[in-house]
C-alpha cells in the first residue's frame, strides 16, 4: 500500500497540521473530548487521510461508545500506515470492545511482530481476549509474560490478579492484587480490590482495613466505600455497611452492584428499640455520654413537654413569698423573698434545668418514637469521653454511634 503523501505547506496565516493536532491532543488529555473531537475534525476537512487526526479521532469515538465509528476511523489509520504499531494496538482494543476477541486478538499479536518496545502491553492485551473468551489460565500465562518484561506494569498484574482469581486461586490473587497496590499505592481501585480478595478470604476486619486506609483521602471513591461496607456488613454491622453503601450510591465511579448491596444492608438495618437500648446500656457503663438541650424543649409544639417542672419552680417562689408576707413583718418578709429568689437565680434555675434533662431522658429511654422525635427536633447530642467523637441532632447519625457501642459492649463480655 502506498504511503500518504507528505502534507503541502499550508497557506499564509493557516496553523500547520502538526500544531493542530498537538492543540487537539492536549484537550484530549484534559477530558475536553468535544472540542477535541472538533479539532481533529478541522483537520480531517483539510486533509481527509491524515492518519494521525483518524486515529485520535478514532479514540474519542471509542471513549464516547461509538465503537463502529472507531472501528472505521482507526482501521483507516492503519490501511494509512499498517507499520504504526500503537495505530494496530488501539485497533484491537475496539475489537475487545466489540466482543469480537479473535479479531482482537490478530491485532496485538501483529502489534508485537512490529514493534518489540509494545510487546508488554501486548501480551497483556492479549491475555484480556483470553479472559473475554474463558480462557483464564492462557490469560494468566499472557499477563505473566507482560509482567516478565516489565515487572513495574501494575495494569498487567491487577489483570492477572482477576484471571486468578476467575480460578479460585485466592491466595496468589492476593500476592498480585498486594504487588499492584505497592505499585500504584494511590490508587483506591487497587485497593479495593485487593480489600474484597482479602474479604473473600474471610479476614473481615483486615478487609475493612486495607479499604478504610485511603477512605481519608478518597472518601468518594464508590470500590473503597463498596469494599469497606461488604467488610463491615460480615462484621455485624450493618449500620456502618449501610452508612458505607449509601455514600458510594453517590461516588465515583458508578458501580452497578452499588444497588443490591445498600438493599442488602437495609435488610439486615436492627430496629430503633435496640439501638435505643445498646445507646442507653453505653451511657450506663460510662462510655458515652447523652446531653439534652433542655431550652430546645421549652418551646411551643416540643414533642416533650418538660416545662411544668419550670412552673412548678415558679408556683414554689410565689408560694414562698406569700407565706413571708403573711406570716412575717414587711421588712423581714421582704428580705427573704428577695433571697429566695436570688437563691433560685442562682441555684434553682440549674436544679430546675438538670430535672428537665433527666425526666426527658428517661422518658425517651423507654419510648424509641419519642426519642427519634426528639432527635429529629435538634435537643439532643451523644458523646464519647474518651475520643471526643459527638453525634449532633438532627443531622447526625445515632444508630452508626450505637451500634459502635454494641462492638465495645461485646468486647466487655469478651474480656476475662
Amino acid at each position: 500500500m502506498n504511503q500518504p503523501a507528505p502534507p503541502e505547506s499550508p497557506p499564509d496565516g493557516e496553523e500547520p497540521i502538526a500544531d493542530t493536532i498537538r492543540r487537539g491532543l492536549l484537550l484530549h488529555a484534559e477530558g475536553d473530548l468535544a472540542q477535541a473531537e472538533h479539532v481533529y475534525r478541522t483537520v480531517l476537512d483539510r486533509d481527509p487521510d491524515c492518519p494521525d487526526a483518524l486515529h485520535l479521532l478514532g479514540l474519542v469515538a471509542h471513549a464516547t461508545g461509538h465503537l463502529e465509528q472507531a472501528e472505521s476511523l482507526i482501521g483507516r489509520a492503519v490501511e494509512l500506515l499498517p507499520s504504526k504499531a500503537v495505530f494496530l494496538s488501539n485497533l484491537g482494543n475496539v475489537y475487545l470492545s466489540m466482543k469480537q476477541p479473535a479479531r482482537a486478538e490478530q491485532a496485538f499479536l501483529r502489534t508485537m511482530e512490529i514493534d518489540p518496545d509494545l510487546a508488554a502491553a501486548s501480551h497483556d492485551n492479549i491475555g484480556l481476549v483470553m479472559s473475554a473468551q474463558g480462557r483464564f489460565a492462557e490469560a494468566a500465562l499472557s499477563f505473566r509474560r507482560a509482567i516478565d518484561i516489565d515487572p513495574g506494569m501494575a495494569g498487567a498484574r491487577v489483570h492477572l490478579c482477576d484471571a486468578l482469581l476467575d480460578q479460585g486461586l485466592l491466595g496468589e490473587a492476593e500476592a498480585e492484587a498486594r504487588r499492584a497496590a505497592a505499585l500504584t499505592p494511590d490508587d483506591p481501585a487497587v485497593v479495593a480490590r485487593l480489600a474484597r480478595i482479602i474479604h473473600r478470604q474471610g479476614r473481615f476486619a483486615e478487609a475493612a482495613a486495607e479499604a478504610e486506609a485511603l477512605l481519608d483521602r478518597f472518601p468518594e471513591s464508590a470500590p473503597l466505600l463498596n469494599a469497606s461496607g461488604l467488610a463491615r456488613l460480615d462484621l455485624g454491622q450493618p449500620v456502618l455497611a449501610l452508612e458505607r453503601f449509601e455514600r458510594a450510591e453517590e461516588g465515583t465511579p458508578r458501580v452497578p452492584e452499588t444497588y443490591e448491596l445498600r438493599k442488602r444492608a437495609e435488610a439486615l438495618q436492627p430496629g430503633d428499640p435496640e439501638l435505643l437500648a445498646l445507646l442507653m446500656a453505653a451511657r450506663e457503663r460510662g462510655r458515652i455520654t447523652v446531653e439534652v438541650k433542655e431550652s430546645s424543649l421549652r418551646v411551643v409544639h416540643t414533642p416533650l413537654n418538660v416545662e411544668f417542672y419550670a412552673t412548678r419552680a415558679f408556683i414554689l417562689v410565689v408560694v414562698a413569698w406569700g407565706a413571708a408576707f403573711w406570716l412575717l413583718p414587711t421588712a423581714t418578709a421582704a428580705g427573704l423573698a428577695g433571697g429566695v429568689g436570688l437563691l433560685y437565680a442562682l441555684v434553682g434555675r440549674r436544679l430546675v434545668a438538670g430535672r428537665m434533662r433527666r425526666y426527658a431522658l428517661t422518658r425517651m429511654a423507654a419510648d424509641p418514637a419519642l426519642w427519634q422525635r426528639v432527635w429529629r427536633f435538634g435537643a439532643l447530642s451523644v458523646r464519647d469521653p474518651q475520643t471526643g467523637e459527638a453525634v449532633v441532632s438532627p443531622d447526625g447519625n445515632w444508630r452508626l454511634l450505637a451500634e459502635k457501642c454494641r462492638v465495645s459492649l461485646s468486647q466487655d463480655q469478651d474480656a476475662p
